[in-house]
């Protein structure tokens, strides 16, 4: 994107719903096995989001789904190097909005964000009582990854729960770090130990 405001970042996917399409559709839960996101930027405007991914939930219902993937050399000219999340709502609508992605024995290293959020950026919202954003990582690793503020995740709101993963500068969940998330348990803070395959 080239404009200002063109194009709302994701260098490989944005990926958006709003109450219209949630009224007619319903969920949107699209799943992405076994990928591989390399590489991807957004950059050149104000709204670089998400060098990989970005999540833009606009009072819809969006539970997209990752199993076996990996996010590497991603980069956002503003937030979130590999994924960025946002929600809000202008007015509720007559069901619970919600933002739910998941990802499961996902790798994430080498994203760089020059604003906020090294792997994840997260900017949930309140909705009729109700956080709308809840983000779950399993079984994943967060290494290496840069940013002048959260060099491997940073959150203005919403809920993201980590379990039985690696994420650097957490402290595991013997010493796990509130600002990152919520400590599902299992989760540790050590080197991956990566081999160049090369």
């Amino acid at each position: 994107p080239t404009g200002a405001y063109e194009g709302g970042g994701g260098g490989a996917i944005h990926m958006s719903t709003n109450e219209p399409q949630t009224t007619d559709l319903g969920l949107s839960a699209p799943t992405f096995f076994n990928c591989a996101f390399r590489s991807n930027v957004a950059g050149g405007n104000t709204t670089a989001w998400g060098g990989a991914v970005v999540h833009l939930n606009d009072a819809g219902r969006l539970a997209p789904d990752y199993v076996n993937c990996v996010f590497v050399s991603n980069q956002a000219d503003t937030w979130g190097g590999a994924v960025a999340n946002f929600t809000r709502v202008i007015a509720p609508p007559s069901y619970t909005p919600e933002l739910e992605p998941r990802f499961t024995n996902c790798t994430f290293t080498f994203n760089v964000a020059s604003g906020r959020g090294g792997a994840f950026y997260n900017d949930g919202f309140i909705s009729m009582g109700s956080e709308v954003l809840n983000q779950t990582v399993v079984n994943s690793i967060l290494f290496n990854n840069l940013s002048p503020e959260g060099t491997e995740v940073y959150t203005m709101g919403g809920n993201t729960t980590f379990s039985y993963s690696l994420i650097l500068f957490s402290g595991g969940s013997s010493g796990w770090d509130a600002a990152i998330g919520t400590d599902g348990g299992h989760n540790i803070d050590t080197s991956p130990s990566f081999v160049n395959a090369g």
